[in-house]
């Protein structure tokens, strides 16, 4: 009887135990989507394109709506030089290149991401691009996409004044 009252002591104790547990559990899980709703939201609301790409090309499935909107929502398993180049083969190869050459360790990261494109055109827009690497050892590479149309348009502009006037 005073074993089986032990016992039962016992697994009451493990059962309270558990309980904490879980009841830590919930509460993390619940920190947790908010403080991911927070980033989404964070996200979605900056004017730059953010996606995170693996070494291997591969886009991640989370992305800034600005990347969305000038690109299309990554399709699953979809490489960043199809999505990115759009219908320019030329451009595709030359970042399908890059991105093979970050998996050989050939170069160093810096000299491999110095040779990716950093402007594109997408439907009337200049859009530049920066490459981050993530992580000691490196595991997945951030691209930001600004748009810098209206830049471009005040640099073509400026030309153009100067050019006047050194006609006139």
């Amino acid at each position: 009887p005073a074993q089986r009252m032990a016992d039962a002591a016992a697994v009451s104790a493990s059962y309270a135990q558990l309980s904490r547990l879980e009841q830590v559990m919930v509460e993390r899980t619940t920190e947790l989507d908010q403080r991911n709703r927070n980033m989404a939201l964070l996200l979605n609301h900056v004017a730059q394109g953010f996606a995170t790409v693996d070494l291997d090309g591969t886009i991640r499935a989370e992305c800034s709506q600005a990347f969305a909107r000038w690109f299309g929502a990554p399709r699953s398993s979809e490489p960043i030089w199809s999505l990115l180049a759009g219908d320019d083969a030329n451009l595709a190869a030359w970042m399908q290149l890059g991105f093979e050459s970050i998996g050989s360790d050939l170069m160093p990261i810096d000299v491999v991401l110095g040779q990716l494109p950093r402007r594109l055109e997408r439907d009337g827009r200049q859009l530049r691009l920066e490459y981050q690497p993530i992580g000691v050892p490196l595991t997945a590479i951030l691209i930001v996409v600004s748009d810098a149309t209206d830049e471009v348009a005040r640099q073509r502009a400026e030309a153009a004044q100067r050019e006047l006037l050194a006609v006139v």
